[in-house]
């Protein structure tokens, strides 16, 4: 495995570099305060995007010193020492500025200093967060990157275009088949559904223990329970969770306090399975309960337990493939396994089933290819008029797995019904089959463009253009 990338976050004190830390942590881990030099030492934060980790690392604020007795210049010294070392450590540098405060002499300084370094290096100019902002943008230009951003790290305006741009970094600097975590996997598998359907009695046929008390009672268990469990050199966890009943249904608060445990256990879990007894209609309440996983952004298994007990199979599987399809759009072609706890003696079929899944939910796709295949569709399906004029559909990428996550990029707000297109197009050409997927519009142009600097005039030019 490669090292892990590396980032290196400087700037001036006090121009927003600990707030775009934490904004690209998802979490509060540096100090913020309006007063300058909070953060003195270099802090390291290993972060995850798309399934990429990196490095980021929170540099103290640059200040050009001529003073080095004094003591708060010998410490500003030191600092400066630091930043350079993480030059020479980062793969990418982020350089930050302040929109609000314009150009100032440190930024021209420490802008050199990025660019003798040899390294690769973006310009983020911060505070920005009103579209009569952006004349602020023309002065930065005279520093000589090739790409700048405008944003603002405290309102999370322009992240999404620099977190596209950083997943694109990722993506050459790892390779197309890079896997994280691939030797700690373990796949989180919750099994619900309605009380006395025969949940505990196949978590007692898949571990081949009697771990799970089993009576004809509805409702005997109550807890969430997990327990470990080996498959071919595979670990899962599995939980069994409550019978949920309607709301209704619930008389007792022990009741009550069950289906609220067995609820919670679909954020934590990776891959839902809902046991269903073959011999009843899939009812309502399965329905919403899948509905509930797929909004959560978990995969989803259908296991029609008791199936030994049906008569027409071919009939009852039909009907129930067709309720899935009518009734849960967001979530197409849901694996569906007949099998019955009591009576069948391999169950092989449901951990690859679920391994399957488990690798289309962290399954990425490279920025390359989603975006020729957005320009096949493009032309198959012509995006439609938006105020009169024709929408331009500018990129794709997708910028996290588990489930999978794409920001697309267009000219103007995506109605609907293309929107829905697409995402089912992105469904079905990619297999992504029993995942959700979110398809997130964005306004803007392709956040990859070059965004060249505007070329510096001559003292002659500038003569000529004053006569």
């Amino acid at each position: 495995m490669k090292d892990i990338f590396k980032i290196a976050l400087v700037g001036r004190p006090n121009v927003g570099k600990s707030t775009l830390f934490n904004r690209l942590a998802g979490k509060k881990i540096a100090l913020v305060d309006d007063r300058p030099g909070m953060t003195r030492d270099r802090r390291e934060q290993k972060i995850m995007l798309a399934e990429f980790p990196y490095i980021m690392m929170d540099m103290a604020g640059f200040e050009e010193v001529d003073d080095k007795i004094s003591a708060s210049a010998q410490l500003q010294q030191k600092m400066n020492e630091q930043i350079k070392r993480g030059f020479a450590e980062a793969d990418l540098i982020l350089l930050m500025l302040d929109g609000r405060a314009g150009l100032l002499p440190d930024d021209a300084i420490i802008a050199k200093k990025v660019i003798q370094s040899g390294s690769d290096a973006v310009a983020l100019v911060n505070k920005i967060e009103k579209p009569d902002s952006a004349p602020l943008l023309a002065d930065f230009a005279r520093l000589g990157f090739e790409n700048y951003f405008a944003i603002s790290a405290s309102h999370g305006l322009g992240i999404d275009a620099l977190k596209a741009l950083l997943i694109e970094k990722f993506e050459d600097y790892y390779g197309e088949n890079f896997k994280a975590s691939d030797e700690d996997k373990k796949i989180n598998l919750v099994l619900m559904g309605r009380p006395n359907v025969g949940k505990s009695t196949l978590i007692n046929r898949l571990l081949d223990d009697d771990r799970v008390l089993v009576h004809d009672a509805a409702g005997t268990t109550r807890d969430a329970l997990c327990f470990d469990w080996a498959w071919q050199g595979n670990v899962f966890s599995l939980y069994d969770t409550a019978g949920l009943r309607r709301k209704r249904g619930i008389s007792e608060i022990v009741e009550l306090l069950s289906s609220q445990d067995s609820l919670k256990a679909i954020r934590f879990s990776h891959i839902v399975a809902i046991v269903v007894d073959a011999t009843e209609a899939l009812e309502r309440q399965e329905l919403r309960l899948i509905r509930h996983a797929a909004d959560e952004g978990r995969a989803v298994i259908i296991l029609l337990n008791k199936w030994d007990k049906v008569r027409n199979k071919s009939a009852a599987l039909q009907k129930v493939e067709q309720i899935v399809a009518d009734t849960l759009p967001m979530i197409r072609y849901v694996p569906i396994i007949t099998l019955s706890a009591l009576k069948d003696d391999e169950f092989d079929i449901i951990p690859q089933a679920a391994l399957q899944l488990y690798d289309l939910w962290c399954k990425k796709i490279t920025t390359a290819k989603l975006n020729q295949w957005l320009a096949e569709k493009v032309v198959t399906h012509s995006p439609p008029l938006v105020s009169g004029r024709r929408l331009k559909i500018r990129y794709i990428t997708q910028i996290k797995a588990r489930p999978p996550q794409f920001h697309l990029f267009a000219s103007a707000d995506i109605p609907e019904h293309y929107l829905r297109y697409l995402a089912g197009a992105l469904r079905d050409d990619f297999a992504w089959h029993g995942v959700p997927l979110r398809l997130i519009p964005r306004r803007g142009n392709n956040p990859y463009a070059d965004k060249k600097p505007k070329r510096k005039l001559t003292s002659r030019k500038m003569m000529n253009r004053k006569k």
